[in-house]
């Protein structure tokens, strides 16, 4: 839920009894989640294949390792 001036939003009746609420939703800001959460996915996804990259210059097969299931799990 997005609360747009910070409150709550209220519940109103209809004539016919039902509950309508006046939820306010800030579409810029819904759709600016949108991209952050979608490059952070895309970023999350190809860390593994970043990380191995750097094998070589770690040094050493046990660091290289503890890095490669830092970066899959």
């Amino acid at each position: 839920m997005i609360l747009v001036d910070g409150s709550l939003p209220r519940r109103t009746r209809r004539g016919n009894g039902a509950s309508v609420s006046d939820l306010k939703v800030d579409y810029d800001l819904l759709e600016a989640s949108h991209k952050a959460l979608t490059s952070l996915i895309s970023e999350f996804g190809n860390l593994q294949a970043s990380t191995s990259g750097y094998d070589g210059a770690l040094g050493s097969g046990t660091i290289a390792g503890a890095m490669s299931n830092f970066a899959g799990n």
